[in-house]
């Protein structure tokens, strides 16, 4: 009937699945998954009961897409998250501190769009001279102008905290989307010099008037 009944032992470390056999593989891909991931957390120093799991199912990204976009926020926020694929369902699997899964899932929720579907895939860049949600800003405003069809036609994803910029977009549009980042992206413009000081002007005495007669 398309339930699934879960039943653990933690006296013998046993976990029971009762359902149809397509639920029961699939559940159990998941749990050996975690299993794994637990095993690789310890590996890592990572206390269990510090930990938190959580499964995204995906809408418009690819699981393993998913992991690879995630993969290098993860890598630089100094808390090691591990990530697993469910193909199946199209899950993704998150193992970790509770604020650093926060985090990721806050992200993963905005570069899982729908409405996205058919653009170009995801390019990952690192602004050098503007905040990620700066270079967001301008590019938006260059490239849309006061045509708000276009803003629908592309997807910019800022993560200040990594300053990575998530960018995609259709076909036609990428190449513009490009060229406004850099366009953007440049250093801010040299100061201008200070005019040299000027030298104060001495009173000069004006010689004495001749009486008139």
């Amino acid at each position: 009937d398309g339930t699934l009944l879960v039943v653990d032992d933690p006296a013998s470390g046993l976990v029971v699945l009762l359902g149809s056999p397509r639920e029961v593989d699939q559940a159990a891909r998941v749990v050996a998954r975690l299993d794994r991931g637990l095993d690789r957390g310890l590996d890592h120093g990572l206390e269990p009961a510090a930990e938190e799991v959580r499964l995204l199912p995906l809408r418009a990204l690819g699981a393993a897409e998913a992991r690879d976009l995630l993969g290098l926020p993860s890598a630089q926020g100094g808390a090691t998250v591990l990530m697993s694929v469910e193909p199946l369902s199209n899950t993704l699997l998150l193992r970790g501190i509770p604020t650093r899964l926060a985090t990721m899932s806050d992200l993963l929720a905005r570069l899982d769009d729908p409405a996205a579907k058919g653009f170009a895939p995801f390019e990952i860049v690192r602004p050098v001279h503007l905040a990620p949600s700066a270079l967001a800003t301008a590019v938006e405003s260059a490239v849309c102008g006061a045509d708000p069809t276009r803003r629908e036609r592309m997807r910019l994803v800022a993560d200040d905290a990594t300053q990575l910029l998530f960018v995609r977009a259709d076909e036609a549009l990428m190449a513009e989307v490009r060229a406004a980042m850099a366009a953007a992206d440049v250093p801010p413009p040299p100061p201008s010099p200070l005019a040299p000081p000027t030298a104060p002007v001495e009173p000069t005495e004006s010689a004495p008037s001749e009486p008139t007669r």
